[in-house]
């Protein structure tokens, strides 16, 4: 899905009064990074500067260790939309070869300075840049002051009891452990994709499912049943859903099967928005079809129970 958002590096022409730059990968767009975007954009809004966030389309690590690139938890129209809804342009460029050897007082020079026109840039802890990541926090306030523009650091959050961070919070999504995860993001954890046509066995058991798989290269979570918001269009509805390869009926490649409640319409062939929020239970086989159908049931009763005390999530399809 290409993003409607962003502007790349080529296309952008910094405005005459300065920028106030966020900077980062910003994967998952987390409780973390949204202090150091806002802390851009307040800076803007107090300075009379254009905010701005600058990032790269893909992960650094998919050019300087492609066998160590991890999965995400956003893909690229997610993300910046995330960016842009705290009110920030998005302006990106392609992490390639080429600027891997990019030495960090250039990259302060001639692509903060030059190019984003940055007055100020706010960034998170653990920020490093420059050919082999040499560069940090207090090597870019020392570049800055030379150049004449300012660098403010902004500290660590901390959600259960540790750092937030995607490397954590994809961990969390792993495991199952969605609601540390939504804790540590800001919203639960979401995939979009289009449903699939599925074998109808969803429909047999009175549970019509839409079907969908993982994106390649997203985060996969555990497998089980899950409760869910999920929707088309920007119309969320409260769900249950299986991931994984359903053992009751011989197994297979694992997708994920969503039963929106209170719902019949078809969506085959749509794009379908599902947050994963809490996870129910383990995967498992039954010896019948009716032990199955009986234990939809009951997840769908927990289901209902814990969406009527969640949030419903803000669509990020309807931001488009």
């Amino acid at each position: 899905m290409e993003s409607r958002f962003g502007l790349s590096l080529d296309e952008f022409c910094p405005s005459q009064g300065g920028a106030a730059v966020a900077l980062g990968f910003f994967d998952g767009v987390h409780r973390g990074h949204q202090a150091i975007l806002k802390t851009a954009r307040e800076l803007a809004r107090t300075r009379g500067l254009e905010p701005i966030a600058f990032t790269f389309s893909n992960h650094p690590a998919t050019v300087l260790a492609p066998d160590r690139a991890p999965d995400l938890l956003t893909d690229r129209a997610e993300r910046f939309a995330l960016i842009e809804r705290l009110g920030l342009r998005v302006v990106w460029m392609d992490f390639r070869p080429d600027f891997s050897m990019t030495e960090a007082a250039e990259f302060a020079r001639g692509f903060l300075r030059e190019r984003l026109g940055a007055r100020v840039v706010s960034v998170g802890p653990n920020y490093r840049f420059g050919h082999g990541a040499r560069g940090d926090g207090a090597l870019l306030a020392s570049l800055a002051h030379e150049l004449g523009f300012e660098v403010v650091q902004v500290p660590g959050l901390e959600s259960g009891g540790a750092l937030v961070s995607s490397s954590r919070i994809r961990r969390l999504v792993r495991h199952g452990r969605m609601e540390e995860a939504a804790a540590a993001l800001g919203r639960p954890y979401r995939v979009l994709g289009p449903v699939e046509t599925g074998d109808s066995r969803g429909a047999h058991l009175g549970t019509r499912t839409a079907n969908l798989r993982i994106p390649e290269g997203r985060v996969i979570p555990a497998t089980g049943v899950y409760a869910v918001w999920a929707g088309c269009l920007g119309n969320l509805r409260p769900g249950v859903a299986n991931f994984g390869v359903r053992p009751t009926f011989g197994g297979g490649v694992p997708i994920l099967e969503v039963h929106l409640l209170d719902f019949s319409a078809d969506l085959y062939g749509r794009p379908l928005e599902v947050f994963l929020v809490s996870r129910l239970r383990d995967e498992r086989r039954f010896p019948q079809a009716e032990d199955l159908q009986a234990q939809i049931g009951l997840d769908v009763a927990l289901a209902r129970a814990i969406l009527a005390r969640s949030s419903k999530p803000e669509s990020l399809v309807r931001l488009g």
